[in-house]
């Protein structure tokens, strides 16, 4: 590729061209989120009961740690998006063709771990006597494919880099669509139970997985697959080091999802868990659209510190911050608005007025958080592409870890289940003042600030 060529995510943008350009991540996200939501949690909800929407939720860690993993992988994208705007764009293709093979094998190894100590492994989760039939049935079939979707949640992280974002949605879509389809097939038609949602999945990663492998093979693509890396173990080290944060946000959350389901089983009953699974769903397919957003804006922090460019660091910082604000509005608006209206996807007319209370009361608690939400994700990954993972970990660290579970476990156990709702507000906040204490702290370093201070590359300069 001729060095000269300006890559699609070195392009400087307006703001509203920045919005277009994120517009096709964050409708992504929202669809993905949306589509999931009436497959898998849908499904289950309406045609095999609370108590199987129950153990979907126990199974529910597990997969986030998976998402972890993949997480950590994708620190690649941040890692090949600078060495493009360095014009290594062959030695980038080497990279992201290395860590996908070793995702695939070291997936092999996790899938073979989790058979053999399933049942511990579910027990640990807080699998009661009543819900671990669903969970052996349904996390039994899942562990086989973990190879598959741990490279295709890669392949993801690439799109943007590729100068392809709108490959993700499609990638998205269709899996989404392919696992209503099968859900529809295996649980409604089929009466396959919990095995179900299971080979719904299966079916929509594969057809992923296809996708990505014509994609990344052809010529059309910014980066593609290469040939591999020849340091595989310091590829392994820098890529690690710059998915850490992201990987630690995914594994936070499968902590606070295990504190949660424990703390919901002690203090009311598998009911109140299906319940927050409902009000979880819902929530993040409005988070979702902020993830479109910093997905399609963190590799251009990454492509702008690359170059060495400050001033271009802060002009993208402070759309991006902008983006969130616009977006946390309409999500707010269509949130309160649409609300009533999911309750009824999930539940059926006949479904116990205890359940429906209770899915209500958590979502009127959720409205605030967006905006801290929101500008909390911003701030973690313009660290993230100013190759900066320790202090985007931190802000990670304190929101997922220790406000989390901290404002579940007492928020519930001074209010109850009523405070209960209310931890996610209140976490978030927090979340957000720690947040901006980064950011005011380091915008000298590295040139977003007013001053137009860039210490970090001057003292590059003087080296």
């Amino acid at each position: 590729m001729d060095n000269n060529q300006q890559k699609t995510i070195g392009k400087d943008y307006s703001l509203a061209g920045l919005a277009k350009f994120c517009s096709t991540a964050v409708f992504t996200q929202m669809m993905f989120s949306l589509l999931m939501s009436l497959d898998d949690s849908l499904f289950i909800s309406r045609y095999l009961g609370p108590t199987a929407l129950a153990a979907f939720s126990v199974s529910a860690p597990v997969f986030m740690v998976q998402s972890g993993v993949a997480s950590i992988l994708g620190g690649c994208a941040s890692l090949c998006s600078s060495k493009m705007g360095e014009g290594k764009t062959e030695e980038a293709a080497g990279d992201f063709t290395s860590v996908g093979i070793f995702s695939f094998f070291f997936g092999i190894v996790v899938s073979v771990l989790l058979r053999i100590f399933m049942e511990p492994v579910l027990r640990f989760c807080g699998a009661t006597d009543l819900l671990m039939p669903y969970c052996r049935q349904f996390f039994g079939k899942m562990v086989f494919f973990f190879p598959l979707s741990l490279l295709s949640m890669l392949f993801s992280f690439f799109y943007v880099p590729a100068g392809k974002p709108v490959y993700n949605m499609i990638t998205t879509l269709m899996s989404a669509i392919l696992n209503i389809v099968f859900d529809w097939l295996f649980i409604v038609k089929l009466d396959l139970g919990m095995s179900g949602p299971a080979l719904a999945n299966f079916c929509g990663t594969v057809a992923v997985l296809i996708f990505g492998f014509i994609f990344y093979s052809g010529k059309k693509c910014e980066i593609g697959f290469g040939r591999p890396s020849r340091h595989i173990g310091n590829l392994l080290l820098k890529t690690l080091k710059l998915g850490f944060s992201h990987m630690v946000s995914s594994l936070s959350l499968a902590v606070n999802s295990l504190v949660i389901n424990l703390v919901l089983l002690d203090t009311a009953s598998e009911m109140a868990l299906s319940a927050n699974h409902i009000v979880n769903s819902m929530q993040f397919i409005f988070m979702s659209a902020f993830f479109g957003i910093s997905s399609s804006v963190s590799p251009m922090i990454s492509f702008a510190y690359g170059e060495r460019k400050p001033e271009r660091i802060k002009r993208i910082s402070r759309q991006l911050a902008e983006l969130m604000i616009l977006l946390a509005a309409v999500i707010v608006t269509l949130y309160l608005l649409g609300k009533r209206s999911l309750v009824k996807l999930y539940l059926k007319d006949d479904s116990d007025p205890a359940l429906v209370a209770m899915v209500l009361k958590g979502l009127s608690a959720a409205a605030p958080t967006f905006p801290f939400f929101g500008l909390v994700i911003a701030v973690q990954d313009l660290f993230t592409g100013l190759q900066n993972p320790k202090v985007a970990t931190i802000i990670t660290l304190m929101e997922n870890v220790v406000f989390a579970n901290l404002s579940v476990i007492l928020m519930t156990k001074l209010f109850g289940l009523d405070g209960f709702w209310w931890t996610f507000c209140v976490s978030e906040a927090l979340a957000f003042l720690v947040a901006l204490f980064f950011y005011l702290k380091y915008r000298d370093v590295y040139g977003y600030g007013r001053s137009g201070k860039a210490s970090h590359f001057e003292e590059e300069k003087n080296v």
